[in-house]
């Protein structure tokens, strides 16, 4: 079955959660959860946000990839999709799908809701079924994840993985440690770039499950929002 959360990473969406590890993450495709309760104490996100973005300004995106690299970077990305569809069901007939323009990073997730509504699905918040998914319902999902995708980039750099350290110890652990959570003290940046995406640190909320998904939403934001 296709995990829409992890190929949404996958496809450079870049959102900090517990994504960026190998680019993977929890099914955005999954059961529909108890809304979590949110916190009473005071929560500074909005004003360490807004120092993070004056401190660190825009991140630095990897180039686009250009020509032959470009395409097969793309062919490699659907043939990835279409093998999460496969595995859950082998006799699946592969459509053709005509790529519509790139959309960007922050348009991603809006675009993919669309193109299911536009189907005659029902999702609801993020990107959760009414029911059961079935392999129509998968090769559906397929088919807008293809035509809807994001441009294909190199790699990120170590100037990258930089931001993303100075983004995670200076926003995301502060506001954590705010609502109540604990964290482990961070590695030194040098050591975490050369070590990702082995290296062994994560902020995350740790208050307990009904405070997880507020916590997240609240600390980590799309690396969009840096732009």
């Amino acid at each position: 079955m296709i995990q829409l959360r992890t190929i949404a990473a996958g496809a450079a969406t870049l959102v900090i959660v517990a994504v960026m590890a190998g680019c993977t993450g929890v099914p955005l495709v999954e059961a529909e959860k108890p809304e979590a309760t949110p916190s009473t104490a005071p929560n500074p996100a909005a004003e360490i946000i807004a120092a993070a973005v004056a401190e660190l300004g825009p991140y630095p995106a990897p180039p686009a990839l250009t020509g032959e690299a470009a395409e097969r970077a793309l062919s490699e990305r659907s043939d990835r999709y279409w093998a999460s569809v496969t595995e859950a069901h082998p006799s699946a007939v592969r459509p053709d799908v005509a790529p519509a323009p790139f959309v960007t990073n922050s348009e991603y997730r809006e675009a993919q809701r669309s193109c299911l509504k536009a189907a005659g699905e029902t999702v609801v918040d993020g990107f959760e079924w009414e029911s059961d998914q079935t392999e129509a319902d998968d090769i559906l999902l397929y088919s807008c994840l293809v035509e809807f995708t994001t441009e294909p980039t190199e790699p990120p750099s170590d100037e990258y993985y930089g931001y993303l350290y100075d983004v995670l110890t200076q926003f995301s652990v502060p506001c954590l440690e705010q609502s109540g959570s604990t964290i482990a003290p961070a590695p030194s940046r040098a050591k975490f770039i050369a070590k990702w995406p082995n290296q062994n640190w994560w902020p995350s909320s740790n208050r307990g499950a009904q405070f997880y998904e507020a916590d997240m939403a609240e600390c980590q934001p799309s690396i969009d929002e840096y732009h």
